[in-house]
């Protein structure tokens, strides 16, 4: 009799470590509903104890439904405001999500589907809602995957969503705001959305965070989509250019830039890019269409005039290895120069950069007719030209002085000023100038 009991005994214990697990799953159930009855933090903690048990434990952890407690109990702990989860908040909120995608596929009665990867693998996604839109699947429990789908994901989703905006904004980490936006959209995906919001954000914080090949697939994702959000359209193609152009592909930039320009005409921010574009590349012709456009779309903008005032100067006294222009040329572009420069001046009076560049203008052209002038063997037509350079010298001065009051120290100014000081023999103001030139 003696070993009869001890071998009851011994399948006493062995069913109760059979079944202990299972239990436990069924106590995290419970405890579960005791928090949402009285929102008790014990209770939440006693079911974390136990589902955490039960998920390691053979007998438990290939069960549908022990994930989607698990992933209930987590759901709620990333909702809880009781201070003993506040550190376990944001990795609540992931341990839930993937608790929630092993309990889909285990969901499944077909050995196959139980297979499926949906954290890792996009084509077994795909599998996933084929199996879902197939009327013949059969589930364990078809409410827990309407629960997870229909309820919990899109709470997630918006859950990763505020997560991404408070490490975008207040802590500045960008590789975890990059990975909480990441999650929102891909949340978002396996309720059959795409969150086009979310991926735009995502962008952005893998912009910030350095991770340019990452932005630029995402960028580019969004071009395709046609996003717009609130008038973001626009930024996406400048961020998308930019990118290029950091990675050394000027080109592709320049074409990012054209494309936004076709998409969003009007747009003042990709006119002006696009007009970088050119001016670094020298195209200046090109250039002016952009910023005539520009001027047009913001006619009181004081830089564009400046702008513009710039381009023409530059036509018209382009390096010397470079096709000159004519002489009808260079005088329309020198007065369109000047009235480019004055209306820049008469928008804001105190800029300095129009001011200088308006006296240098005149300034250029004084010098350009006296040294013409030194090849003039005629007393009569030599005098004459000198005294036309001399006009232009007694332009460029006030603009000069003008420019000198706003900036007192700028080199390139004090340097003109002492040519014509000299010039005009005005001996003080060329003395004082030198001075200053030797400080």
């Amino acid at each position: 009799m003696k070993k009869i009991f001890l071998a009851a005994s011994t399948i006493l214990t062995l069913g109760a470590a059979v079944y202990a697990q299972p239990a436990k799953v069924v106590s995290a159930y419970n405890y579960l509903r005791y928090y949402d009855q009285n929102k008790k933090t014990q209770d939440l903690m006693d079911a974390q104890k136990n589902i955490d048990e039960a998920i390691g434990h053979e007998k438990s952890m290939n069960e549908a439904k022990t994930w989607y407690y698990r992933g209930n109990v987590y759901f709620a702990i990333s909702n809880s405001k009781a201070p003993e989860f506040a550190e376990q908040k944001a990795s609540a909120t992931e341990t839930a999500l993937k608790s929630y995608m092993k309990a889909l596929v285990l969901n499944f009665k077909d050995p196959e589907l139980q297979k499926l990867d949906l954290e890792k693998n996009p084509a077994d996604v795909m599998k996933f809602f084929t199996a879902l839109n197939d009327k013949s699947t059969k589930y364990v429990d078809q409410m827990w995957t309407a629960d997870i789908i229909g309820q919990k994901f899109p709470y997630m989703a918006n859950t990763f969503l505020n997560l991404g905006v408070e490490y975008f904004t207040k802590t500045k980490d960008y590789q975890k705001a990059m990975e909480s936006f990441e999650a929102a959209v891909g949340v978002s995906a396996l309720t059959g959305k795409v969150d086009t919001m979310s991926m735009y954000y995502t962008a952005m914080a893998a912009e910030k965070a350095g991770n340019k090949d990452k932005a630029i697939q995402l960028y580019e994702a969004l071009t395709q989509m046609k996003y717009q959000g609130e008038g973001d359209g626009p930024r996406i193609y400048l961020a998308l250019s930019q990118l290029h152009k950091e990675k050394g592909d000027k080109e592709k930039s320049l074409k990012v830039l054209q494309a936004g320009r076709k998409a969003y005409p009007d747009d003042k921010n990709l006119i002006l890019e696009e007009l970088n574009h050119y001016l670094a590349a020298g195209k200046l012709n090109e250039a002016l269409d952009n910023l005539n456009l520009a001027v047009s779309k913001d006619p009181n903008n004081h830089t564009l005039h400046f702008a513009l005032g710039t381009i023409y100067d530059n036509l018209a006294n382009p390096d010397k290895d470079k096709k000159q222009p004519t002489d009808i040329e260079y005088k329309d572009y020198i007065a369109k120069s000047e009235q480019a420069y004055k209306k820049a001046i008469e928008i804001k009076p105190d800029y300095f950069d129009a001011i200088y560049n308006l006296g240098a203008l005149y300034f250029n052209q004084g010098v350009k007719i006296n040294d013409a002038a030194q090849t003039i063997a005629d007393n009569a037509k030599y005098a004459a030209e000198i005294k036309r350079a001399d006009e232009k010298f007694n332009l460029a001065l006030p603009y000069l002085e003008k420019a000198l009051e706003i900036q007192p120290n700028d080199k390139n100014t004090l340097l003109s000023l002492k040519q014509l000081y000299a010039r005009t023999g005005q001996t003080d103001k060329y003395k004082q100038v030198n001075e200053k030139l030797k400080n």
